[in-house]
């Protein structure tokens, strides 16, 4: 009953995040005068697809994992497992990143920064450890 509780709460936290973004993302593009971005021509529709896409995925995978986060290690660990969706999904709106695999490389790296400092910046030492 507790995972379910954290998978919904990581979920609900990825939407925000997602309609945060997506909000950026708008407002770039009224402000720019663009309405397609990228070599394919990408839409503002697409853009806040994949934002939600890797936003309700990558919460999922945060509360579902939030047991292991005990650690600081576990943390980490969780913080890049939870960026890797989010990081990819910015990596399919490239032309063609499977033609390339340095945007795939690059997503990966990414989610490693971005999750280790997620990790670290956001864990905090279990209530039973006083």
């Amino acid at each position: 009953m507790k995972r379910r509780r954290n998978v919904s709460l990581g979920v609900a936290t990825g939407v925000v995040y997602a309609l945060l973004y997506s909000g950026i993302a708008a407002l770039y593009y009224l402000f720019s005068g663009e309405q397609r971005q990228g070599g394919e021509g990408i839409g503002l529709s697409m853009v806040i697809a994949v934002y939600f896409a890797g936003g309700i995925t990558g919460g999922a995978l945060v509360g579902f994992l939030w047991p292991s986060t005990r650690s600081r290690t576990g943390a980490v660990l969780v913080g890049i497992l939870g960026f890797i969706p989010v990081c990819l999904g910015g990596a399919l709106l490239l032309e063609d990143p499977f033609r390339d695999s340095s945007a795939i490389a690059a997503a990966l790296i990414l989610a490693i920064i971005l999750g280790t400092w997620s990790g670290l910046f956001f864990w905090s030492p279990p209530d039973d450890a006083n």
